[in-house]
C-alpha cells in the first residue's frame, strides 16, 4: 500500500475499487489524515465520473485532535474500528448504500477516542523512534500495550463506566490500531442506538 503511515496513491485506491465495486457501488472510509483525504477523494472523482457510485467518509474520533467545535478537523484513530465494523454490517445485511453511509456517518458522529503514549514507535530500517516520552510523562493523543495491562486497565475503565451509569455492549480490547512498536494505550466510546447496536453486535 506504500510507505509505511503513507495513504495508498491515487491509482492503488482506483484499480483495487474498479477491481471489486459492484452496482452496489462503494464507500470509502479511512482516518482523516491530508493524504488518504486527497487520494480517495480524487479517486472517488475519477470513479463518479465514470460512472460508479462511490461515497467518501474520513473518521473524525481522536477528541486530542481537535475541540468539538471542530470535530470535521480531528484524526481517525482506533474508532475506525467501529465505524468500519459498523459500516461493513450495515453492507452485509444488504442495506443500500444510502442507509450504509447513513449508518457509518450516525457511528463516526457518535464515537470518540483519547489515547496516550509511554514510547514512541520505530520505522524499520530507523536508528531511533519518531519521538521519545521522557520518563514518568506520557503523551497525550497516541496509544497501544500488551493484552495483559489493556485487559487489567479494562477492569479499571469498565467500573468507571459502570459508575457513570453506562453499559457497555460487547466491549472489545486488544490490539486493533496500533503503531508498529509504540507502547500506548486508547479508550473508544461509540455512543449507541437500538440501529448502531444491531450493527455493531453482528
Amino acid at each position: 500500500m506504500g510507505e509505511i503511515f503513507a495513504s495508498p496513491s491515487v491509482e492503488q485506491v482506483y484499480l483495487v475499487t474498479k477491481a471489486v465495486a459492484s452496482e452496489a457501488g462503494a464507500l470509502y472510509c479511512y482516518g482523516n489524515y491530508t493524504g488518504d483525504v486527497l487520494n480517495f477523494g480524487l479517486a472517488a472523482e475519477r470513479l463518479i465520473s465514470e460512472g460508479i457510485d462511490v461515497r467518501v467518509l474520513p473518521v473524525t474520533d481522536d477528541v486530542a485532535s481537535a475541540p468539538a467545535e471542530k470535530a470535521h478537523e480531528r484524526r481517525g484513530v482506533a474508532g475506525d474500528l467501529a465505524v468500519f465494523k459498523i459500516a461493513g454490517a450495515a453492507a452485509e445485511a444488504g442495506m443500500k448504500l444510502d442507509d450504509v453511509e447513513r449508518v457509518a456517518i450516525k457511528a463516526n458522529k457518535n464515537t470518540v477516542s483519547f489515547g496516550v503514549a509511554f514510547s514512541g514507535c520505530t520505522l524499520p530500517g530507523a536508528k531511533e523512534p519518531l519521538f521519545t516520552v521522557p520518563a514518568q510523562r506520557i503523551g497525550v493523543g497516541l496509544g497501544c500495550p500488551k493484552y495483559e495491562e489493556l485487559f487489567v486497565l479494562w477492569v479499571s475503565v469498565e467500573a468507571e463506566l459502570k459508575k457513570a451509569g453506562l453499559t457497555a455492549v460487547e466491549p472489545e480490547v486488544g490490539e486493533y490500531v496500533t503503531s508498529m512498536d509504540m507502547a500506548g494505550c486508547s479508550l473508544t466510546l461509540t455512543w449507541l442506538d437500538d440501529e448502531l447496536e444491531k450493527l455493531w453486535c453482528a
